[in-house]
């Protein structure tokens, strides 16, 4: 009844205009609240400016609350918007199997790819950086190596032109690897002076400056700053590129090695490197690494250097630099330089470029070829091909997550239509079967289930029409049975019958013969259920017709046996007591043919005052052993006088052979029993009194044959009673 009901309310939703819609929504939440309330404010401000003069701080004031719960009223409307959506995108389960799949198979593959993209810029990064200072170191060196080397050399000469000759040696021989190295000699501190040796004549303190070499870069030095310790010294020294056309110094910053050799002897060799064109074509064709930028960044706390000034010895780095084989990547690596005024230390960041390619090419050259590649290239090789077939399984992966969410949300969709058939109560609707699996199977177990819903279906459909024509047929049997309304002029008759299913095949009946006589019967059809109640229709019809006829109870019973012996089947018979009472003679005349004995309670007025077991010989009706001459032969009729307030009890062998949950029988000496200690009972208290004493017993056990019984009482009045 539910989902009817939510199904016409959202006919009745989608019949309705968007307008509606929207504004059903707006007056059923906070959010929708706030933006009317923020719209409807600000309505009125500007319509209020109309009739009125402007009132800045008030009129801001007013305009800033309603736009802060505009705001907050959009972010409520959003969230909730945003939920509504998210709910009916993931509904579906395999929006939400996909997308689970897409989380779990790409996901995990960005991040890994993400990590070892940082990690591999990060150290080729650090790689490059370490490598340009050591390259930078190694210039220094150089530098270093060509100032000891020409502070020997020029220690040996005594004369200062064969000195000059001997430095420009020297620096033309370094000019072979460096082209702008220049080479100078200056005095030295007194403290750095000569040593005192005896052997050597001392030059002249007032002579002038050896040089060798360009000095296009920085003007030579004429002596020593006094920080420069007597040991000597090396490093790198920073210098500002004078601007040729406003002749400033805002040009680029620029970098030199720079070392300071000791002779000992009052002088000292100082050795120039600047980073030139050379010097950086010579970095890129050794590490990969092109030079970009210099920049200092002295921290503020230390104060600025002032860089000294200096000259362009070559085009700007931008212009000299050779393209790089891939995509370049830009980076900084720190050095430390020396103001050579002062002896500061600063620190500069020269801007480096670099590749994959070129830099993996320098570290990983090696003179083993395999075939046209190097060992290097085949390492990378075999590495890109593991990416690759990472790349692939990681797609068939996906892919097969895919389809596994097709093929279960497929199963699911079909089994959801199926069960919205089987609501409606469509059970001939089948699911075709998609994939051989476990969810092929459940849908094939959904299919039988229809059917056995459709065979259930059917067999109560024909169990409640067996159940209707049944309980038709309890009504008919019941008709042919004494009703509620049943007296009999000088007896009082109470009747209890219970069959143990819809119909039985108990029979009772009580026949007014003449004025003066009537007759009581009762009998039992073997077996219960429909063929029973059958065979206790026919018997009713037969002694209806033979009563009119004989008057002798055996004579009635002979004929009866004759008649239904050719109708009843092999299996079955039928046990019965046929009596009848003379009212003026008060005499019983009684038969009984194999049925349970019947039970004789003196009245107050007889001279007997024991319950007696009434039991002529007799067999049951319907067997068909012979002619009916054994029938005839066992059944006796036997009669006896009545007495005012006798009482007849008949019974059925469902009264005695009611059981209890342990299989227990009431029994006929119990059914003795309680009648004969509540004889004084009038037979309406006495029948309940039983019944009650048979339910009790059986308590829940379950009711396996019919039980009837009769309880008629001579009544010592000359009214007419009967109850039921």
């Amino acid at each position: 009844m539910n989902h009817i009901v939510d199904s016409r309310v959202a006919g009745v939703r989608e019949s309705l205009p968007t307008t509606l819609l929207v504004w059903s929504w707006m007056t059923r939440t906070v959010g929708g609240w706030f933006l009317i309330i923020g719209v409807a404010t600000n309505l009125l401000l500007y319509v209020s400016l109309w009739f009125r003069a402007p009132s800045p701080l008030a009129d801001f004031l007013l305009s800033l609350a309603s736009w802060v719960v505009l705001f907050i009223g959009g972010i409520m409307a959003a969230g909730r918007l945003a939920t509504g959506l998210w709910r009916r995108l993931l509904w579906s389960v395999r929006r939400k199997l996909t997308l689970v799949g897409l989380l779990l198979g790409t996901v995990p593959v960005v991040l890994v790819f993400t990590f070892l993209l940082l990690f591999g810029l990060l150290l080729l990064f650090n790689l490059g950086s370490y490598l340009m200072q050591d390259r930078i170191q190694g210039f220094v060196n150089q530098a270093n190596f060509f100032a000891q080397v020409a502070e020997a050399e020029l220690a040996q000469i005594p004369l200062e032109a064969d000195q000059q000759v001997s430095l420009e040696k020297q620096q033309a021989e370094a000019a072979l690897e460096f082209q702008h190295v220049s080479f100078v000699t200056v005095p030295t501190n007194e403290s750095c002076g000569a040593s005192g040796a005896s052997d050597m004549q001392s030059l002249p303190q007032k002579r002038k400056n050896l040089r060798a070499g360009p000095w296009r870069h920085l003007d030579a030095p004429i002596n020593l700053p006094t920080w420069v310790p007597c040991e000597g010294f090396s490093g790198l020294i920073a210098y500002q590129e004078i601007d040729s056309i406003s002749a400033s110094t805002d040009g680029p910053l620029r970098v030199a090695m720079r070392a300071v050799a000791f002779s000992g002897l009052g002088w000292a060799v100082v050795v120039d490197i600047p980073l030139s064109f050379d010097e950086i074509r010579q970095l890129r064709e050794d590490i990969g690494i092109v030079v970009g930028e210099v920049m200092s960044i002295t921290p503020t706390s230390m104060g600025e250097i002032p860089l000294t000034a200096g000259r362009a010895i070559d085009a700007p780095l931008s212009l000299v630099h050779s393209p790089l084989q891939g995509i370049q990547l830009d980076w900084v690596t720190f050095l430390e330089f020396i103001d050579w005024r002062t002896g500061n230390s600063g620190n500069l960041a020269m801007g480096i470029g670099m590749t994959v390619a070129e830099v993996t090419t320098r570290i990983f050259e090696t003179s083993v070829n395999i075939g046209n590649l190097t060992f290097s290239q085949v390492l990378l090789l075999i590495l890109g091909v593991i990416g690759g077939l990472f790349l692939v399984i990681q797609g068939i992966a996906l892919w097969m997550g895919i389809q596994l969410a097709r093929s279960i949300t497929n199963s699911v969709d079909v089994l959801l239509v199926g069960t919205h058939r089987v609501q409606v109560g469509d059970f001939n609707h089948k699911i075709t079967v998609i994939a051989k699996d476990q969810l092929g199977e459940l849908t094939q177990s959904f299919n039988s289930m229809t059917t056995s819903i459709k065979g259930l279906l059917a067999e109560k459909a024909e169990k409640d029409r067996m159940e209707q024509d049944l309980r038709i047929a309890r009504e008919i049997q019941m008709s042919l049975l004494p009703g509620p309304s049943l007296q009999v002029p000088g007896f009082v008759i109470s009747t209890h019958c219970v069959s143990a299913r819809e119909v039985g095949g108990d029979y009772f009946d009580v026949l007014q013969l003449d004025d003066d006589r009537i007759a009581v019967l009762i009998a039992d059809v073997a077996g219960k259920g429909t063929s029973a109640a059958l065979y206790m229709a026919e018997l009713k019809g037969i002694i209806l017709s033979l009563s009119r006829s004989y008057h002798s109870p055996r004579d009635l019973l002979i004929n009866a046996n004759k008649i239904i012996s050719e109708q009843l089947d092999s299996r079955s018979f039928i046990t019965m007591t046929y009596a009848v009472v003379d009212t003026n003679s008060r005499t019983l005349t009684y038969a009984r043919a194999g049925h349970t004995p019947l039970l004789h309670v003196p009245g107050p007025g007889s001279s007997l005052s024991e319950v007696r077991r009434l039991m002529p010989n007799g067999m049951a009706l319907g067997f068909q052993l012979d002619k009916g001459d054994m029938f005839n032969q066992v059944l006796a009729e036997d009669s006896f006088t009545l007495a005012p307030g006798d009482t007849l009890v008949f019974y059925t062998d469902g009264v005695t052979e009611a059981m209890n949950e342990n299989f227990d029988s009431f029994g006929e000496e119990q059914l003795v029993v309680s009648i004969d200690a509540h004889r004084d009972f009038d037979p309406a208290q006495l029948r309940q009194q039983i019944v009650g004493e048979i339910d009790a017993f059986v308590g829940k056990g379950t009711q396996h044959d019919d039980m009837t019984l009769i309880f008629l009482r001579i009544n010592s009045d000359a009214g007419t009673t009967s109850t039921q």
